[in-house]
């Protein structure tokens, strides 16, 4: 389907981040042709929705299931994470192959009482009700064409721990509005949880840093460039 639209002769391709701009220019498509324009959430709309946090400390990840989103990487963490932080809880939302081999992991670390697979929740409002209740929100995966989930983190006022790869490096301006490691490095990752969790000022520093960062993905803002490139 990517050839096939690509090989199309559009006036212009629409990217949502620079890493995917410089895909296509890979591609063989001319950098004029180019445009790039994020993706957009309604931040007033999560801003506003009220909920109360959960009372024992949550983290939340919300991906599909397959291999290179990684997700069996924040299982592993939570066994470390669970020595020190007994009653720590870890909510997934997504489906995909992957599950079956993620609720193993889940049982092998003995790990029931604290990880819940929610699968597929197909009410958009009930996912950020989830994201909303949790104190943290991480992003294990390899790859990403953007990582709109961050951003969605971030209008809800969750902290965010994600991999340093190029399109959340981009969205996170380099890590000021989130802590990131290295894909692949369970360590790394536990070493990020618990340093939110020792460090209530760095929780609302990052919780201010990803407000600020969230509004040029404000719809209003996107609409308008979008409308630009049209007209």
């Amino acid at each position: 389907y990517e050839r096939f639209y690509l090989s199309r002769k559009w006036d212009v391709f629409i990217a949502n981040s620079n890493f995917t701009k410089n895909n296509l220019i890979k591609f063989g498509i001319k950098p004029e042709r180019v445009k790039v324009v994020p993706n957009g959430i309604d931040v007033k709309a999560m801003r506003s929705l009220t909920v109360e946090k959960n009372k024992k400390t949550t983290i939340c990840s919300i991906t599909r299931l397959v291999g290179y989103k990684r997700v069996i990487d924040l299982v592993r963490a939570i066994s470390e994470v669970k020595k020190e932080f007994t009653d720590i809880q870890c909510k997934i939302i997504g489906s995909g192959p992957e599950k079956n081999r993620i609720g193993d992991e889940v049982k092998r670390l003995k790990l029931q009482n604290n990880v819940s697979l929610l699968g597929f929740v197909r009410d958009y409002e009930g996912v950020i009700q989830v994201l909303k209740k949790a104190h943290i929100f991480c992003l294990p995966s390899t790859v990403e064409g953007f990582g709109i989930v961050v951003i969605e983190a971030m209008a809800c006022g969750v902290p965010v721990i994600a991999t340093r790869i190029a399109p959340i490096v981009e969205i996170t301006n380099d890590g000021y509005g989130a802590l990131l490691y290295e894909p692949g490095n369970v360590q790394g990752l536990v070493k990020k949880i618990m340093t939110i969790l020792r460090d209530k000022s760095l929780y609302y520093s990052l919780v201010e840093r990803g407000y600020k960062i969230v509004q040029q993905y404000d719809w209003d803002n996107i609409v308008s460039e979008i409308d630009e490139i049209y007209n």
